[in-house]
């Protein structure tokens, strides 16, 4: 590459030089509102005390509307002033309603388990799978 090649890379990737922003077009805007403020002052004046209308009627409305809406307290609202034994009574009543299984235990009785001796070392769980079908569980653990 010669010199003015290199210089021009350079040039191109130089950092350091930002690029100019472009300016927005406010004084195209300025302009045309200055022309249209002299006009406008008289509406500006009047759609100002119709905005003031409006919002003193709109906030009339709301009063009337609140003022109707009357606060009733429901004597059976509690409001979260529960205890424990309630909530705890509550929910054990919604269990044993969906799971009648859970009110009544079962109590089993299991069998000992039958253990010999394999060599010196080793024992043997001889009733094994006869414990997993009695507790309902599969020997593959």
């Amino acid at each position: 590459m010669s010199a003015e090649e290199e210089a021009e890379m350079a040039a191109m990737l130089d950092l350091s030089k930002k690029k100019k922003k472009k300016k927005k077009s406010k004084d195209k805007e300025g302009k045309s509102s200055k022309s249209k403020s002299s006009s406008g002052e008289d509406d500006a004046a009047a759609a100002e005390a119709t905005s003031e209308a409006d919002l003193s009627a709109q906030k009339t409305l709301i009063e009337e509307d609140e003022a109707r809406q009357e606060v009733t307290e429901d004597p059976y609202d509690r409001k979260g002033n529960y205890e424990y034994s309630e909530l705890l009574d509550r929910v054990v009543g919604i269990l044993h309603a969906h799971n009648p299984d859970l009110i009544e235990k079962k109590r089993r009785n299991m069998k000992p388990p039958q253990l010999t001796r394999v060599g010196t070392k080793k024992t043997l769980w001889v009733n094994f799978q006869e414990i997993c079908t009695m507790m309902q569980r599969p020997p593959e653990h």
